[in-house]
């Protein structure tokens, strides 16, 4: 068990014995009591069975390049090291959250772009190093992968998310996405002390195409000897791949123009409340008193 307890350097010296048929050693830190969010300093020289040493030359070495130190300070000692190192121990586990699109109950998304985002926090010494995301259909049969497109498999393809890290958000887009498609969208974070946040997930079905709406009755330009009793009409959403969105049931609107004086049709009945009574209303710049 290695703790940080004492105040003297020169008494916190520990030897490794390196094995005598080879030059590799190692030195175990696992049973270390590290303190999350403190940064450490580790220094090593060396000496041979007789106690010798050389420390001439540029000791410490902090070079990071091989041979930087070749013929100056081969061995160096208490002091100065051979070595001097800094790290930061870091366990703090990083944070991902999905901010757009916002998730709604049944969550159908519209538009000609979509570009899924999010923010990311670590409040530890190592900061982030990524942003992971994995995007398939709903039913696994594809997944996307960045620089080649939709592919097939059974195993979980994790791309590069863009990471903006003064505003600690991220991004993802130039994504091709299929008409009415459903998706399942996950992401997570990792640290650069390797240490990976959970992941979350959104479902979705991203529908772009536009319904369709069509009068049946009366047919165009049909001349009519009494009063019309109702105009009929269908309208679908659909599409030639996926599965559409449906429609809501609510937003399908009805405008009604008296071509001899450009007056519309108003009736509260049908959610016109214009005028508090069904009637013909005057022309008001071009807007349609719908119902």
């Amino acid at each position: 068990l290695a703790r940080f307890d004492i105040t003297n350097a020169n008494l916190a010296w520990s030897e490794v014995n390196p094995s005598t048929t080879t030059t590799i050693w190692s030195y175990d830190l696992n049973a270390t009591q590290f303190v999350n969010g403190h940064s450490y300093t580790l220094e090593l020289y060396a000496l041979d069975g007789a106690g010798n040493y050389d420390d001439g030359g540029v000791c410490p070495d902090t070079s990071t390049v091989a041979g930087a130190a070749v013929n100056a300070c081969q061995t160096g000692s208490a002091a100065p090291r051979k070595y001097v190192r800094y790290f930061a121990y870091d366990k703090t586990v990083p944070t991902v959250a999905i901010t757009t699109p916002a998730v709604t109950i049944p969550f159908n998304i519209g538009g000609s772009t979509l570009t899924i985002s999010g923010t990311v926090s670590n409040v530890g010494l190592a900061g982030l190093n990524t942003v992971l995301y994995s995007l398939a259909y709903a039913d696994y049969s594809k997944r996307w992968q960045e620089g080649t497109g939709w592919v097939t498999g059974i195993n979980d393809i994790w791309n590069n998310a863009t990471y903006y890290a003064p505003t600690s958000t991220w991004s993802v887009s130039d994504v091709s996405w299929v008409e009415s498609q459903s998706y399942i969208f996950e992401a997570y974070a990792v640290g650069n002390s390797s240490i990976a946040s959970n992941t979350k997930s959104i479902s979705f079905n991203y529908d772009r195409a536009a319904p369709t709406s069509v009068v049946t009755s009366p047919s165009a330009n049909q001349v009519l000897a009494s009063r019309v009793a109702a105009i009929d009409g269908t309208v679908q959403d659909q599409t030639s791949t996926g599965t559409p969105s449906g429609l809501n049931g609510v937003a399908f609107y009805a405008s009604i123009q008296r071509q001899s004086d450009s007056r519309w049709w108003c009736d509260p009945d049908l959610g016109c409340y214009a005028n508090a009574v069904s009637s013909w209303m005057p022309h008001n710049g071009g807007a349609l008193y719908q119902s």
